[in-house]
């Protein structure tokens, strides 16, 4: 359990009464934050040398197929997803579909020619 010590806090109050704020010290408990220090256990670094083994090709944390992804559901259980390929593109960039004339543009384009050659 952590100590507490007693000391006061600043509060800010208003007296309906008088209209008027006002600064009072209010008595608190703090804890002590160094009641929280303990002796920790010496931590063991690993060395250097060892290399991180990819979690993938471990068939104990990855039991799943090549291509299948190791997946956890909402119940708590897990199973294996497919891994769904990248499509290649076949070498060009993706861009997007150019816009499709409006019909209504096309109508006003072909007033407004009508137009112009009324007035020539």
């Amino acid at each position: 359990m952590a100590t507490q010590y007693s000391g006061n806090n600043m509060q800010l109050q208003y007296d309906p009464e008088t209209q008027q704020w006002s600064y009072v010290n209010v008595a608190q408990n703090f804890i002590d934050t160094n009641s929280f220090t303990s002796t920790d256990p010496q931590f063991q670094y690993g060395s250097d040398s060892q290399q991180d083994s990819d979690e993938d090709d471990d068939p104990i944390s990855n039991p799943c197929p090549p291509g299948y992804e190791l997946v956890t559901l909402p119940d708590g259980g897990q199973t294996c997803r497919r891994i769904e390929p990248i499509q290649d593109s076949g070498g060009r960039e993706d861009r997007p579909e150019p816009p499709k004339p409006d019909p209504s543009q096309q109508s006003f384009r072909k007033n407004k020619e009508a137009m112009e050659s009324f007035f020539e």
